[in-house]
């Protein structure tokens, strides 16, 4: 898996979006292993693609913030 879009693509739909795990540290932290299903067209061919993420999540002021994120195995 990887992302190496070069350019932004003519079409794009997130087909399906899932929290596959959560994984609370602490009162300010937390981690949340995600998946989607993504369908683009960039220049003129199709893709559908799997990708799975892990974000990471801070509480700052009592809002939860995305602070970093990587890909997920």
């Amino acid at each position: 898996q990887g992302i190496g879009w070069a350019g932004a693509p003519s079409e794009l739909e997130i087909v399906e979006a899932e929290i596959v795990e959560i994984q609370f540290y602490s009162d300010m932290y937390f981690t949340a292993k995600t998946h989607y299903n993504v369908h683009r067209v960039y220049r003129g061919v199709t893709y559908d693609e799997d990708m799975d993420f892990e974000l990471l999540y801070e509480n700052v002021g009592g809002h939860w913030y995305i602070c970093s994120f990587s890909l997920a195995k």
